[in-house]
């Protein structure tokens, strides 16, 4: 049987004989990391620098679990690669002893340090215009509207005081490793986390005052008993009059949830519909079109907007994703076992990674190598 070893050593000089590139091809379809982690070994100069990582989260141990899951193929070994492969199994094994320990953690030189996100957000106007927002003061205009951004929080003040009879819309989109407060022109406030965006009306008009969310979002909504706040989701409608809830819809992700702080939502799919009591969480399954109810304490879900990420019993998969939308890196499990692991533990979200990393390698079964901005997970 070919270790990865070869197979890589091959599939680099692009010199796979067919039997083994079909082998290899397999490995790559089985999920998005492995394709990921191979495009990082094509890229100049990541090959060499990489050879340690390689050698210190045993891809031939997470190599062969894959294999062992499929139907067993002899492949004939073939002597010329020899000349390459003897040198480049030596130089795994230096590298290792030289860089890594199994059972160290992983100390990253200062300039390698990957800090955490920051205030950090994209808004563009009813007109296309975009606008980049930090932490710096701007002032912008919506016709008669007021858009002002200062210090991290984006507010709307209608300067006229009238309604206008066109509704213009605004979109606020915040990236990878970003976060942002939003305070709409009925004075709700939104905390917008890593990766998400809002799609909102500059005024409210009409019976309803309706937003679309993607990713996740934390409502601070202000009462307005004749006119229902309207939060739509891919699949789920959420409406309150006056109300604290986090929204966590990211796209791609097989669940979404609403989580009631205080005061009362309902729900609405094109299944069901229920009313949410605080600290109750509603998990929508996106390929069943199905939710359910459960009780939860819903302070542990809006920590992320208190400066807290907070983790409980929770998947390292999923843990991973959570990370990955924060610190802006790419995280590889080299078994799919690893996954499933569970951790339990709260951090200030403004340590920089490789603080948490530490953590989590001391309290579970897993160590961490880091290169550039890809994270690979493996067993002790």
């Amino acid at each position: 049987m070919d270790t990865p070893i070869e197979l890589l050593t091959q599939a680099l000089l692009g010199e796979l004989p067919e039997e083994r590139k079909r082998c290899f091809e397999a490995w790559l379809q089985e999920s998005e990391e492995h394709r990921l982690l191979w495009e990082r070994f094509r890229q100049q100069g990541y090959f060499e620098n990489t050879l340690s990582e390689l050698h210190a989260v045993d891809a031939e141990g997470a190599f062969r679990e894959f294999l062992r899951n499929r139907k067993r193929i002899r492949i004939r070994r073939v002597i010329k690669y020899a000349a390459v492969l003897l040198p480049f199994a030596f130089l795994l094994g230096w590298a290792a002893r030289q860089t890594f320990r199994i059972n160290e953690t992983v100390n990253l030189p200062a300039e390698e340090q990957i800090a955490h996100g920051k205030i950090k957000a994209q808004l563009f106007l009813s007109n296309g215009t975009k606008c980049d927002l930090g932490e710096n003061d701007c002032l912008l205009n919506e016709g008669q509207v007021n858009v002002v951004a200062s210090g991290g929080k984006l507010q709307y003040e209608n300067k006229a005081g009238e309604l206008e009879e066109e509704v213009k819309y605004n979109v606020l989109v915040v990236p990878r490793g970003g976060e942002y407060t939003l305070a709409l022109s009925d004075g709700t406030v939104v905390n917008l986390n890593s990766e998400s965006e809002l799609k909102y009306p500059v005024l409210f008009t009409g019976d309803t005052r309706t937003v679309r969310v993607s990713g996740e979002a934390y409502f601070e909504v202000a009462e307005d008993a004749a006119h229902p706040f309207i939060v739509e989701t891919a699949g789920v409608k959420i409406k309150v009059l006056g109300t604290g809830f986090n929204v966590m819809a990211y796209p791609g992700d097989a669940e979404s949830a609403v989580t009631l702080v205080h005061g009362k939502v309902g729900i609405q799919t094109d299944r069901q519909q229920l009313v949410l009591q605080p600290d109750e969480q509603y998990v929508y399954q996106s390929e069943t079109h199905r939710g359910t109810v459960r009780q939860v304490d819903a302070t542990q879900y809006i920590s992320w907007k208190e400066g807290i990420l907070n983790f409980d019993k929770m998947p390292l998969d999923e843990l991973a994703r959570k990370l990955s939308r924060w610190y802006d890196v790419e995280f590889f499990f080299t078994s799919e076992q690893l996954k499933q692991l569970k951790f339990s533990g709260a951090f200030k979200k403004y340590n920089d990674l490789h603080y948490v990393l530490n953590i989590i390698e001391e309290l579970t079964d897993v160590q961490f190598a880091v290169n550039n901005r890809t994270v690979i997970v493996n067993r002790k």
